[in-house]
């Protein structure tokens, strides 16, 4: 479903013009993420905005041994010992252990080299899966895992278009094509507020001292890009390769993004990507066009569209999982035309909406900065 600006909850704004339809179309042309994001099936209920969120329980962790393990310790120490639990299956690199006792982070185990595979050396932060469980017959079950429900917060912000201000002579003077004036001026304002929209979506953040806002400080919501701390890298200026940006998406993967569907980035990075995907292609005397457009790419990692944004800084890419975000209004506050009152003789009209979004499960996205956006 295109962005509308509203959800498809039932709300009634007698005293203003619902612009929907408007925003409906714009939208598909100049804000394409919010077009992909679509209407959320819900309202913001407040301007201090809460969803609850859960997890599922991981199932991999990394080894801390400073100086690796070796190939003959039977206890060795992770990360979090809050994910394992005794008869569990795990795997590192290509070894197979069977989990015997937990104390805090560490991890002790039945023996080295479990069934067919063998007992190796394995470097410090090397991942542990949890692959399964083997339980002793008759035993009791593991002492309870469960995730914990963690409320969410994020703001509201109001979007407001300066105003339109049109003399009743500019208005009786009809314009090539027959339009007045007044309702294409108010058309640029709505198309700038939903660039807006999108840019805070996108980039937004909010003030850390006061984030719900005062009779001195807007409230602003936070974007996606700082609601995000799993999947983050920094390229410090290199250029992006095939070989890195293959390595992220497992690593995204690894750590549970399985269903990102869509990269956002600028006009550089979206060609360095557009490269990637024809590195076979060939011109010939008998091809009808000079130039392929790449929308959709495939890899191990990865199964979605390519989008070009002129809201996300140049040397940035997003790749987001669209099913965990949404962005919506507050009930009666999505993007309406609201008149105010004559002056003299001339209309006068402001456009305004009031929206916040939700990132859930931030490690399901993956933000990568600093990119090389020359050469």
């Amino acid at each position: 479903m295109p962005f509308t600006g509203h959800a498809t909850y039932d709300d009634t704004a007698a005293m203003f013009e619902d612009i929907s339809d408007q925003v409906a179309l714009l939208s598909l042309l100049k804000t394409p993420l919010l077009d992909r994001i679509g209407d959320p099936p819900y309202p913001a209920e407040r301007e201090t905005h809460q969803w609850r969120e859960d997890s599922y329980l991981s199932a991999v962790d990394q080894l801390n041994e400073g100086a690796g393990l070796n190939n003959s310790d039977l206890t060795w120490t992770v990360d979090d010992g809050t994910k394992f639990y005794i008869g569990a299956y795990v795997v590192i690199d290509a070894e197979h252990m069977i989990v015997t006792g937990i104390s805090v982070n560490d991890i002790t185990v039945a023996a080295r080299g479990h069934g067919d595979t063998a007992a190796a050396t394995h470097l410090d932060n090397a991942p542990v899966y949890i692959v399964g469980s083997a339980a002793l017959e008759g035993a009791d079950p593991p002492a309870p895992k469960h995730s914990i429900m963690v409320a969410k917060t994020n703001y509201t912000q109001i979007f407001q278009g300066p105003e339109v201000n049109l003399s009743l002579t500019r208005q009786a003077i009809k314009r090539i094509g027959g339009d007045n004036g007044f309702d294409s001026e108010l058309s640029k304002r709505l198309e700038t507020e939903l660039a807006n929209l999108e840019w805070s979506v996108i980039n937004g953040t909010w003030q850390t001292s006061t984030p719900a806002g005062s009779d001195t400080v807007p409230r602003t919501m936070q974007g996606i890009k700082y609601r995000l701390a799993s999947n983050v890298t920094d390229l410090a200026g290199a250029k992006l390769t095939v070989e890195t940006l293959e390595d992220l998406l497992r690593l995204a993967w690894d750590n549970g993004a399985e269903n990102m569907n869509l990269v956002v980035c600028g006009s550089y990075n979206k060609g360095v990507i557009s490269q990637m995907a024809r590195p076979g292609r060939r011109l010939t005397n008998t091809d009808a066009t000079l130039f392929e457009k790449i929308t959709e790419i495939e890899t191990d990692f990865f199964s979605g569209g390519l989008l070009l944004s002129r809201r996300i800084p140049a040397s940035e890419i997003l790749i987001l999982t669209l099913p965990n975000i949404s962005v919506m209004s507050l009930p009666g506050r999505f993007f309406q035309r609201i008149d105010l009152p004559q002056t003299g003789s001339a209309k006068r009209a402001y456009v305004e909406g009031e929206y916040t979004n939700e990132v859930r499960l931030e490690a399901t996205h993956m933000w990568i900065k600093n990119t090389a956006i020359t050469g």
